[in-house]
């Protein structure tokens, strides 16, 4: 039993009702009156030697805008149903896709193999929107085309 847990039994069967910051600051006098050093954490001098330091940066991405440019090209076509369905039929496909990756045997067979690909594809990626810079909006722009194109009813 540690030094902590006996001062707070010592207290609750002396018959003392105490709030939990009155334990912690008699728990922390105990400990500095036996152990002769601080109940504190200690900083340390954190030396960086050879470690990176990274820091994040975005860019700027006004969502409003793209939302509401989303909202006009919808507005402007005259293919709503098409719109409506085939993005029905993607989530739908998206949440069955999930659904049968998560089954028992499947997510033996198939899970692994999954994650392996993501974690093959990060460094792809990082060269390709970290280090090169390139726009991810401008990629899934890209691809909504070359999607569109293919699709029967959006063209």
């Amino acid at each position: 039993m540690s030094l902590a847990q006996s001062s707070r039994i010592c207290l609750a069967s002396s018959g003392v009702r105490a709030n939990s910051a009155q334990l912690r600051s008699s728990v922390s006098r105990i400990n500095v009156a036996f152990s002769g050093r601080s109940a504190l954490p200690q900083r340390r001098n954190a030396k960086l030697g050879s470690r990176l330091i990274t820091r994040a940066e975005t860019k700027d991405v006004d969502f409003d805008s793209l939302l509401s440019g989303l909202a006009d090209k919808f507005e402007k076509s005259d293919k709503k149903a098409a719109i409506v369905g085939w993005t029905a039929a993607g989530v739908g496909a998206f949440f069955i896709t999930e659904w049968l990756l998560h089954l028992p045997l499947l997510d033996a067979l198939l899970g692994f193999p999954v994650q392996l690909i993501g974690v093959a594809a990060l460094p792809y990626f990082y060269v390709k929107y970290a280090v090169e810079g390139d726009s991810i909006v401008d990629d899934l722009g890209a691809a909504a085309k070359k999607v569109t194109k293919e699709l029967p009813g959006l063209e």
